[in-house]
């Protein structure tokens, strides 16, 4: 078990809740696939990082394959924010997020011809899952922008709330995914 803490040290092991790392990338680093990351309670929104050097679009968390990042107290206590240009989670093959709200994700937001001249940087402002082997549960996804699939792309939401997001064209909630029990609200 891993823990992060937005209040905490990357200096620490990030092993214990009384030892947090600070920032999501910097205990995410430390995990191997079937490991759990356990957010406490707080607005992750310092640090901005590269799912691979060939995409502009940066994130605030990568989850490694096969790694779950979750939150202790769920989505009304645990938020990770985007920006312009920052996507909120980008999920390899396997991951999964549960628990957050994301918010203010901005992946490019502009008019392409077909979802098929769409890169990954025009992708999901809130979640970009990397194949339909990823997970985004008990997740509230708001405010967030992309040339298409606006909140998320190519993942499986289970339990999710999507509200406010937007695209030029097509996907403004959800594009190439699944949403299982989700609710859909002024997308």
């Amino acid at each position: 078990m891993r823990t992060v803490d937005d209040d905490g040290d990357d200096e620490s092991t990030g092993f214990l809740p009384t030892h947090p790392k600070r920032r999501l990338s910097a205990v995410i680093a430390l995990t191997a696939s079937g490991d759990t990351v356990w957010a406490l309670p707080g607005d992750y929104s310092a640090e901005s990082v590269k799912a691979n050097d060939s995409h502009g679009v940066s994130c605030r968390v990568v989850v490694k394959s096969g790694v779950t990042l979750r939150s202790t107290e769920g989505a009304a206590a645990t938020s990770i924010v985007g920006a312009s240009a920052v996507r909120c989670v980008w999920l390899r093959d396997g991951a999964a997020v549960k628990g957050f709200t994301l918010t203010g994700g901005r992946a490019n937001y502009q008019s392409v011809a077909r979802p098929s001249a769409a890169t990954a940087d025009d992708r999901a402002g809130g979640v970009y899952g990397e194949t339909y082997g990823t997970l985004c549960e008990d997740c509230v996804i708001n405010d967030c922008r992309a040339s298409i699939g606006g909140g998320g792309y190519s993942a499986i939401f289970n339990r999710c709330v999507f509200r406010n997001c937007q695209v030029p064209n097509m996907g403004s909630a959800l594009l190439y995914g699944r949403a299982v029990n989700c609710f859909m609200d002024d997308n």
